[in-house]
């Protein structure tokens, strides 16, 4: 028995892009069956080389998982609303009636060994996620 449709959840974090992206690359490929993620950011800016290199070594092309801006129409559309980083759940509005929002911090990657360890903790939360999802399906 699966859910009537997929969880709608938004990854949000601040200037950095690389957090909610990575998120969202990992929800999106690992919990596909269970979920529809997208990434958001407040200030988007192009993936640095680094984050293009450490999800290569995942085995994560980037390219279809690029961040939408920082809107009122994409946190309408969530069920589940996952703030990254102290900016982001300041600055994360109230969200609609249906929906919840979670904080999970990360750190902000300074250089390519951070953000690997980053990238790994994101898919550790991530992977979580996802089973969970599958435990009540």
């Amino acid at each position: 028995m699966g859910y009537k449709r997929k969880a709608r959840v938004v990854f949000l974090s601040s200037g950095d892009l690389c957090r909610a992206m990575l998120a969202a690359v990992f929800a999106n490929t690992g919990g596909a069956e269970f979920m529809e993620a997208r990434a958001m950011v407040l200030h988007p800016v192009p993936p640095a080389p680094a984050l293009v290199s450490a999800l290569r070594e995942t085995g994560v092309a980037l390219a279809d998982h690029m961040p939408a801006p920082f809107d009122a129409e994409t946190l309408a559309w969530a069920d589940l609303i996952v703030t990254l980083d102290a900016v982001a759940d300041r600055a994360c509005p109230a969200v609609p009636e249906w929906a919840q929002k979670r904080y999970y911090p990360f750190a902000h990657p300074t250089d390519i060994e951070s953000l690997r360890q980053v990238r790994d903790a994101i898919k550790r939360r991530v992977d979580g996620m996802v089973g969970g999802m599958a435990m009540i399906a």
